[in-house]
């Protein structure tokens, strides 16, 4: 047996080769087509989450108020008023301002592809056909 490809062996090499390189085509046109959706996509999320978190902000700074006019008015009252029914919901109400976490929305996207090194159909074809 001699090291090296017959017809039919070197006929289906060919036939690899052109098969693979079809398929790295349509796959960098897949990657493209991706891409562009992603990338519309991702441009319309990110005028979306600009817009909530500033409306959060908004929202964040009036509560803040809130609290902070709160805790005034109650570290202005006297310490019997404070130890009260009335004080103890009071210090409830102004904790519970005070409390709340209004983080901005910060999601992860998904990112472009970089169009793939395919080496494989010239490996390939690089092959030698004989010894």
């Amino acid at each position: 047996m001699a090291f090296r490809l017959n017809k039919k062996e070197s006929a289906q090499r060919v036939d690899h080769v052109n098969a693979i390189e079809l398929a790295g085509v349509k796959l960098s046109t897949a990657i493209c087509e991706y891409n562009e959706v992603v990338g519309a996509a991702r441009e319309a999320l990110q005028e979306a989450v600009n817009a909530y978190n500033e409306t959060l902000g908004e929202a964040r700074d009036f509560v803040e108020d809130i609290a902070s006019s709160r805790r005034e008015d109650f570290d202005n009252k006297s310490e019997r008023w404070k130890e009260g029914e009335n004080g103890s919901a009071a210090e409830t109400f102004t904790s519970a301002w005070e409390g709340i976490e209004l983080e901005e929305f910060d999601p992860e996207v998904a990112q472009d592809i970089d169009e793939p090194d395919l080496p494989h159909r010239d490996d390939i074809e690089n092959l030698p056909e004989e010894a």
